[in-house]
């Protein structure tokens, strides 16, 4: 039996959810592509990564800041080999101990029973306001 586009989107998000990041980019085509609508200056790891290797590395460097304390799957639509998903997840920021909740949407886009582009959006002001509040203050000089 073939996986249908719904069942590798929710594998994926159960790998994610158990932070197995090599399980979750199992999911994903050898040249996949994924962009995080963000500005990249916002977070290290936004932008776009291509190819399972960089994807892993943009996941490694994300746990490295933060830890995944909660993640849901609010709804999800299947048209063809298209995914659109809204996620929430919470997030612990690791140096601070802060905990930032975020709204996600993902639009994926499969083909041959894998992950081969996923565009992802979030609140890039939120985001940018929350690493304002737990970077520590910019020293200046009188």
């Amino acid at each position: 039996m073939t996986p249908s586009p719904e069942f590798i989107v929710r594998a994926y998000y159960l790998a994610w959810t158990d932070q197995d990041f090599e399980r979750a980019i199992s999911y994903m085509s050898f040249d996949v592509r994924w962009t995080m609508h963000i500005d990249p200056d916002i977070v290290s790891f936004a932008g776009q990564s291509v190819g399972r290797q960089a994807i892993l590395e943009r996941m490694r460097g994300y746990a490295q800041h933060f830890e995944l304390i909660g993640f849901k799957i609010l709804s999800l639509a299947v048209e063809a080999e298209t995914v659109r998903a809204f996620v929430h997840g919470d997030y612990r920021h690791i140096a601070s101990g802060q905990v930032l909740d975020l709204a996600i949407r993902h639009v994926f886009t499969l083909a041959d029973h894998h992950i081969v582009a996923c565009d992802e959006y979030q609140d890039g002001g939120r985001i940018r306001a929350f690493m304002a509040l737990v970077s520590p203050p910019s020293k200046t000089t009188f």
